[in-house]
């Protein structure tokens, strides 16, 4: 979890086909020719989201998709055990609603029986693929210089396919390696730029987008679909996660409540299509949001290997700034966090803000200066190799609607938070972005911070 990335600046745009033009950017507010567009997007959550507009829905209303963990992923009953160790300590989380083993081979021209071997992670990533190519009403990207890049937590399906050496047959390695995740893509769409699958923990999806980013800017790409993935297929991960007193007791994310005491684990993929901003003026595209720059880091040798560290984390959103060409830091309204609300990463992550923030001689200021922060973690769970994304799109919705939605399960700030002292607020409603400033939100997950600007 150490893994950290941040990606610079979005501009919102206006979801709708035709030349893309959008309301209220200065393009001239940074180098063009670093700028990267986001022209797709596509997700499935917990409680039924298929789509970011049914997101959106489910934001506002300060929903949470927490439920009990479904028999059709493993009999909670037998391995629930509170107190005792290797035994999952909570009965909940945040699963899909659908069934993600689920495709229909006849769509995809896979054969049967390959399906039935596949990752369910792969046949999620495949489905939900098309849906953001739709959304960016792209229809001839076959034989295209398309990098693909996709980010990944758990390992459920390789341990579940592999119990019995003598089932396995020619298709086993493909459809449960990690690799295959990104590789599948780039195959069944016929994709011929950079293929990858990165395993960075809860930063996954974001050094992901990193790394679509820096393709794009490389040349190495015309194009660059950039996914995240998770699902909960058994309990071993959970029962790992449990013993090291990671998790909450009642499955929730609580974040910045003063309640907090670990993070729900969620089911998610999410998919964004990513092209350089000059490009996608050329084209026409619909710009939902501009990325003005990334960048990843790692704390080193901290107190433990996977503990957050203030420092670390606060190097890694001033450096996004500079990387980014904004210097009024002060003019940025809204964070959206990584908050997964265990006791220790919440405080680490505000103290790091507070630090950014004061240097950017905000020591003091006015009640409309106040800056907001939030995470999307309460309403879907922490989706964890799909986390970042999650919490981009969640952004670049936000900007388009020029609204902030509440946070779920929130009632009280922890009290070992300094809110007060760095004027940062919880919205427990939705609320609109701050008159006179910036529509800028940093996106700061897993240790990584994103900032979109409009």
């Amino acid at each position: 979890m150490d893994q950290k990335t941040s990606a610079s600046d979005p501009a919102r745009g206006q979801h709708e086909a035709g030349p893309a033009v959008l309301p209220n950017v200065d393009y001239n507010d940074g180098d063009e020719g670093s700028a990267i567009a986001i022209v797709g997007m596509a997700t499935r959550l917990c409680g039924g989201i298929t789509s970011p507009e049914e997101l959106w829905k489910f934001l506002m209303e300060g929903k949470n998709g927490l439920c009990e963990i479904p028999g059709t992923r493993y009999n909670i009953d037998s391995f629930y055990g509170p107190g005792k160790p290797e035994s999952v300590k909570t009965r909940k989380g945040y699963f899909l609603q659908h069934d993600p083993a689920l495709l229909d081979s006849e769509f995809f021209g896979i054969h049967p029986i390959e399906v039935e071997k596949m990752d369910p992670q792969q046949k999620q990533l495949l489905e939900v693929t098309v849906e953001c190519m739709e959304s960016a009403g792209e229809t001839e990207l076959r034989g295209s210089n398309i990098g693909c890049y996709v980010g990944v937590f758990g390992e459920d399906w390789i341990g579940m396919a592999s119990q019995d050496p003598q089932s396995m047959d020619r298709y086993h390695v493909s459809s449960t390696g990690l690799f295959a995740l990104a590789n599948r893509l780039s195959y069944q769409f016929d994709w011929h730029g950079p293929s990858m699958t990165i395993q960075t923990a809860c930063s996954s999806s974001m050094v992901s987008l990193h790394e679509g980013c820096q393709a794009l800017l490389r040349n190495d790409c015309t194009a660059a679909v950039v996914a995240g993935v998770n699902l909960i297929l058994n309990p071993a991960m959970t029962i790992g996660m449990s013993d090291s007193k990671v998790l909450s007791a009642d499955g929730a994310c609580k974040t910045f409540d003063e309640s907090a005491d670990g993070y729900g684990r969620g089911e998610g993929i999410s998919v964004v299509l990513l092209k350089r901003l000059k490009d996608a003026l050329r084209d026409g595209d619909s710009i939902r949001a501009v990325i003005r720059g990334t960048h990843t880091n790692h704390d080193g040798k901290t107190t433990t290997s996977f503990g957050p560290d203030v420092k670390g984390q606060e190097d890694l959103i001033n450096t996004a700034y500079l990387r980014a060409g904004i210097n009024d830091i002060d003019q940025t309204p809204f964070f959206e966090c990584h908050g997964t609300g265990t006791p220790v990463g919440d405080v680490v992550e505000v103290s790091a803000i507070t630090r950014v923030l004061r240097r950017s001689s905000l020591s003091d200021h006015e009640p409309k200066d106040i800056t907001v922060i939030g995470s999307i973690k309460p309403n879907v769970g922490h989706t964890e190799g799909a986390s970042g994304l999650t919490s981009v799109i969640k952004a670049v919705l936000s900007l388009e609607h020029g609204t902030i939605p509440p946070n779920a399960f929130f009632k009280a700030y922890n009290s070992k938070v300094s809110f007060q002292e760095a004027k940062l607020l919880v919205p427990q409603k939705a609320m609109p972005f701050p008159d006179g400033r910036k529509k800028r939100s940093p996106i700061y997950t897993a240790l990584e911070a994103v900032q979109r600007d409009r």
